[in-house]
């Protein structure tokens, strides 16, 4: 079976963490990166032992052909024009979590995937994890009773890719946002009416407003 090719957009820890995870499949190597910093190809293909092209331009990306998927791990205020270009070009789509930062984004990321019929998910690796596994067990068999209550805690101390966000210094919603209420709602513990965030480095609250839905 031939493997996917597979070319991430954005170089931050989630594009790390996804590079890992596609190559240790059976069906899926990743062949290109395409990032705004001065990334050496060299030096990547050695860090990542696979051998991987360098992009700025996503318009370079989409125009290579040996590229099948790609996958967007850029800023989220960036997924939707990304993912609608990708689309276009017919390119199939993993899209780092949240799939949208602006309310309008969905339908038209959802009519140019449609149009273009190709393949998309979002990542929401959490369903998988044996932690909340277990905890929606607990919670479909009764055993801890009726919950009324949850609260969601992520510190700089939080497990890589599961809340740290310390390390950004772009102003822009983290993407630990939109974990708990997801996470809440796969459990079946509630459906989150509200997500509230403190932004412990700058000192004062994100407005509700400039949280990203999930």
């Amino acid at each position: 079976m031939k493997k996917c090719n597979v070319g991430i957009v954005g170089y931050g820890w989630a594009a790390e963490a996804h590079i890992a995870a596609i190559n240790a499949t059976s069906n899926g190597q990743v062949t290109a990166i395409c990032s705004s910093r001065p990334l050496d190809p060299a030096e990547l293909s050695a860090k990542h032992q696979c051998p991987l092209k360098v992009f700025h331009q996503l318009d370079h990306l989409l125009a290579d052909r040996c590229v099948d998927v790609v996958d967007i791990c850029s800023y989220h205020d960036l997924h939707v024009r990304q993912a609608i270009a990708a689309a276009r070009a017919g390119k199939h789509l993993i899209i780092e979590k949240p799939r949208r930062a602006e309310p309008e984004g969905l339908p038209a990321m959802l009519a140019a995937v449609k149009q273009a019929r190709v393949k998309t998910c979002v990542c929401f690796e959490l369903r998988w994890s044996a932690q909340f596994q277990a905890t929606r067990s607990l919670l479909e068999l009764g055993l801890l009773g009726d919950v009324h209550y949850g609260r969601w805690i992520t510190t700089t101390a939080s497990v890589r890719g599961i809340g740290n966000t310390s390390g950004s210094r772009r102003r822009k919603p983290a993407g630990a946002a939109c974990s708990p209420p997801v996470v809440m709602r796969w459990t079946r513990f509630c459906s989150a009416s509200a997500v509230t965030s403190r932004a412990c480095q700058l000192g004062h609250p994100i407005p509700a407003s400039d949280l990203p839905e999930v």
